[in-house]
């Protein structure tokens, strides 16, 4: 790329030629929605939950159909429940994802075990994205992390 913000192909490009000097930054992966942010690595907050609080917020994330407030407050309860560390509660949650048709909430469970567990979620988890032909794009990139930071552990869970 020249100085002018053409390459050597004599095309102009309209993106600005960063500085010398800079680094490039990761970036949350949001959506318009303020979707939660799916990768490890990235910093997160994390959060403890009481059980009427951790009950709540089940209970929003299962009230998608009704209307627009209800549905934002699914997203919130779904943002809420990437945010949680609280391992007291994985066993509920491994509970509901086995349990529930709810494709949305199979995907934010799924991936608030994959944030809790990692590796260990790996069976359920690629169980739980094989129950019904949807293709949980979130989770199945969380799980790609997962098998990325783990890869030789993580070969014989996949051929299991």
């Amino acid at each position: 790329m020249e100085k002018d913000g053409s390459d050597d192909s004599g095309v102009e490009s309209s993106l600005p030629t960063p500085p010398e000097d800079a680094t490039r930054v990761a970036t949350p992966n949001t959506d318009q929605n303020d979707a939660p942010k799916y990768h490890p690595k990235l910093e997160r907050q994390s959060k403890q939950m009481g059980d009427e609080e951790f009950a709540a917020l089940i209970a929003a994330l299962h009230n998608t159909g009704g209307n627009e407030v209800e549905f934002k407050a699914a997203i919130k309860a779904a943002q809420e429940l990437d945010k949680l560390e609280d391992r007291s509660h994985l066993p509920e949650l491994y509970k509901l994802l086995k349990e529930t048709d709810d494709l949305f909430v199979r995907e934010n469970v799924g991936l608030a075990i994959a944030n809790m567990d990692g590796l260990n979620a790996l069976p359920e988890l690629l169980i739980a994205i094989r129950a019904d032909g949807h293709d949980y794009d979130g989770l199945v990139s969380q799980l790609m992390w997962i098998v990325e930071d783990n890869s030789t552990e993580s070969v014989p869970l996949l051929l299991d």
